[in-house]
């Protein structure tokens, strides 16, 4: 998963990590819906941090 933001810190990219792991491992359904909100969460946070420093 490639980030095509400037502005993006590291917290984008240790979400982006994130993704890649939890992409490789094989998980139920509902395991998988827990880790896309997990990273939905990252990512809101990750963003408003990266906002925060502009």
């Amino acid at each position: 998963m490639l980030i095509q933001d400037p502005g993006a810190g590291p917290e984008i990219m240790v979400a982006a990590a994130s993704w890649a792991h939890t992409r490789m491992v094989p998980l139920g359904t509902a395991g998988v819906q827990a880790q896309t909100d997990n990273l939905a969460e990252q990512l809101t946070a990750a963003r408003g941090t990266v906002e925060a420093r502009r």
